[in-house]
């Protein structure tokens, strides 16, 4: 992959992360918690499908999600300020109402429990990776700007002043005049506008709103093919891609039904096809810490090898934790050792799925954060 490919990924993956922490850092320096991001993003990508589907028009969506991030974020400023309700109790309703909502509303809408129909977009119809896609979403450009865009009117403008005085001293803000209330209202709204805005970038560039969990698909017992080891092959070095392409050889010269599939410069459509397929995910056998590809393996209901160098200190739950935990020693051992039985591959599948529902799902992190929050005194 040349370096401004390698670029374009990295910005195009960190355009809607840009949006909801300018959102957040709004929200958070008028003194309300930004735990509903992930709630706004999620409205903002339903309300961005359903105005781009309903007007045949990208910035007709882009306008529903800044109107749809807002109203959830008034619901929340709603609860935490007028009613004085917890902040993280309420940031957590909220994110689960969104997920409920947007469920709802899409197989209202559109008949179905899992993706909207195609919907227009911004730059390639088919969800386009490249630099020259992304030079064509405007979306890119209020990602890239809008990180400066908030500092400055933070530390800029006398609302910025206002937002950030009730967010410190509440108190000394009301004594001089100032509406505290009012412009917590108000940076709530705007967080959630901006957040929203992420969400369209989202649904809009892959011209589509997925709104349900992914279907696993576990290993196939009775399958008579060659056992198909998946992995994303980027940064070799620090994975150990050539250890593994070393190893699956070796099998194979001895007899072994296995194959390697290494997934490199590959569209979206096809390397997920690649996963789904898979019999067995392989993240890495060097670093000594799974990374979200293995979680994403696990989701799809795929057997997952990778190095863990201390499992009871990384992983949440290690005696859950179905992980294979191979190493540079034991990687052909492992590997012929699931290859030879395939019902074991399907339990693994099974309980790889079921540990990151258990764990990783957004009910769980919520959880977590939560306790997190309270241990702080927040």
């Amino acid at each position: 992959m040349s370096m401004v490919a390698f670029l374009a990924q990295t910005l195009r993956i960190a355009i809607p992360y840009l949006l909801a922490a300018a959102g957040g850092v709004l929200s958070e320096r008028a003194g309300l918690i930004g735990l509903t991001l992930e709630g706004y993003m999620l409205g903002g990508a339903f309300c961005a499908a359903v105005g781009s589907y309903a007007a045949g028009a990208p910035w007709v969506g882009v306008l529903a999600a800044v109107v749809g991030g807002g109203l959830l974020a008034l619901l929340y400023a709603t609860s935490a300020i007028r009613f004085k309700a917890d902040q993280v109790v309420v940031g957590i309703a909220i994110n689960l109402l969104a997920i409920g909502l947007t469920r709802f509303f899409l197989r209202l809408i559109f008949d179905s429990s899992s993706n909207s129909p195609r919907v227009p977009g911004f730059g390639a119809t088919g969800g386009g990776t490249g630099f020259g896609a992304l030079v064509q979403n405007p979306l890119v450009w209020v990602g890239v700007l809008v990180i400066p865009l908030v500092g400055w009117v933070l530390y800029r403008t006398p609302f910025g002043l206002r937002v950030r005085a009730v967010g410190e001293h509440p108190s000394a803000a009301a004594s001089v005049g100032v509406p505290v209330n009012r412009v917590r209202y108000l940076a709530v709204a705007l967080s959630g506008m901006i957040a929203g805005l992420g969400g369209a970038y989202l649904a809009l560039d892959q011209h589509q709103f997925t709104g349900a969990k992914s279907s696993p698909e576990y290993p196939d017992v009775q399958s008579k093919l060659a056992v198909k080891i998946v992995h994303a092959a980027n940064h070799r070095a620090f994975k150990g891609s050539d250890f593994l392409a070393s190893a699956v050889s070796e099998l194979r010269q001895q007899g072994l039904a296995v194959e390697l599939v290494l997934v490199e410069n590959l569209p979206n459509e096809i390397a997920l096809g690649h996963y789904r397929s898979a019999d067995i995910i392989f993240d890495q056998c060097l670093i000594g810490f799974h990374g979200y590809f293995a979680l994403e393996g696990m989701a799809l209901g795929k057997p997952v090898m990778s190095f863990v160098r201390f499992p009871d200190r990384y992983l949440l739950a290690p005696n859950e934790c179905p992980i294979v935990n191979t190493s540079l020693l034991t990687l052909k051992h492992d590997i012929a050792k699931l290859c030879a039985d395939r019902v074991h591959l399907r339990d693994l599948g099974v309980s790889g799925r079921r540990y990151v529902e258990k764990y990783f799902s957004i009910e769980a992190v919520s959880r977590r954060m939560s306790i997190a929050y309270k241990a702080l005194g927040v």
